[in-house]
């Protein structure tokens, strides 16, 4: 996990070239399942005490995020937007929604992309944006138009 080694606490390897890691308070997760994760997680976001605020706290409205932009006082923010932190039924190209495979019961988020950017748009207001990254966009329909064309020669180059 990126942000594990950004807080120190990822592969050894990886975690030991960041000169300047973030500390636990310097995170909030959003649009995070809490329901829906996985003992180790529960067990690291708990035993840091690490801020979170769920879709569910995001329906009434954007204030649990600007808060504690504003309570922080940050005037730059990195921010890393997981695209499965949006419902897999209102955006289709994440790892939920791969047409040839079964995950199961993988958790799922419950954010629109409206609503992302809405928040995003709202916390540029009060901080820079200095760094975004998009992360876990899985284009099945085009992975599987380039793997079934790749059989005619043309495509096949």
């Amino acid at each position: 996990m990126v942000l594990g080694n950004l807080l120190k606490d990822g592969a050894p390897e990886l975690a030991s070239l960041v000169e300047h890691p973030f500390s636990h308070e310097d995170v909030l997760f959003v649009g995070l399942r809490y329901d829906q994760m996985a003992p180790w997680e529960l067990d690291y976001v708990d035993g840091h005490h690490m801020a979170y605020v769920t879709p569910e706290q995001l329906e009434r409205d954007d204030s649990p995020v600007l808060d504690w932009v504003r309570a922080h006082g940050y005037g730059h923010l990195a921010i890393h937007f997981d695209i499965d932190a949006l419902s897999p039924a209102s955006f289709l190209q994440q790892y939920p929604n791969n047409p040839n495979e079964d995950f199961g019961d993988v958790p799922v988020g419950g954010m629109t992309l409206t609503q992302v950017a809405g928040l995003l748009a709202k916390v540029a207001q009060l901080a820079d944006i200095v760094g975004l990254t998009i992360a876990e966009f899985l284009a099945w329909d085009l992975i599987s138009l380039r793997e079934n064309l790749a059989r005619i020669d043309i495509l096949a180059r």
